[in-house]
């Protein structure tokens, strides 16, 4: 158990480490609304990382309980990020298009990260 939880520590500071850098080449453009890309990296993060928590606290669970609270938990993340999608995108005065290319490449970046890491959790569960 004491591996997994500093595995899952080890993953954790990589996505800081990858969102730091990230963050870094961000700044470099000098014509491109750095506020909307930072926005939209972040708001791909904090979905990445609800869904890092919504496996954590549901790994210890039978398979029908899983199941429940893990679908119960994509469903509510889906839509807590697709209302603060939404809400920055209406209420926030930042370069949308900017917003919206920054949320969907860190999504996918943060996404191929998790699901590495669920590869190598579930490698190490089968030996």
């Amino acid at each position: 158990m004491t591996n997994n939880i500093s595995g899952f520590r080890g993953e954790f500071l990589a996505i800081i480490a990858g969102a730091l850098l990230w963050l870094s080449a961000a700044l470099l453009p000098m014509g491109i609304d750095i506020a909307g890309l930072l926005t939209g990296y972040f708001l791909g993060l904090l979905a990445v990382l609800m869904h890092y928590l919504i496996i954590w606290f549901t790994r210890d669970l039978e398979h029908e309980l899983f199941f429940m609270f893990y679908y119960l938990g994509v469903f509510l993340r889906f839509t807590a990020i697709l209302i603060l999608f939404t809400l920055l995108l209406v209420l926030v005065n930042i370069e949308q298009i900017s917003f919206t290319l920054s949320f969907i490449i860190s999504y996918i970046f943060h996404s191929v990260i998790e699901i590495v890491f669920l590869h190598k959790i579930s490698v190490h569960r089968s030996c």
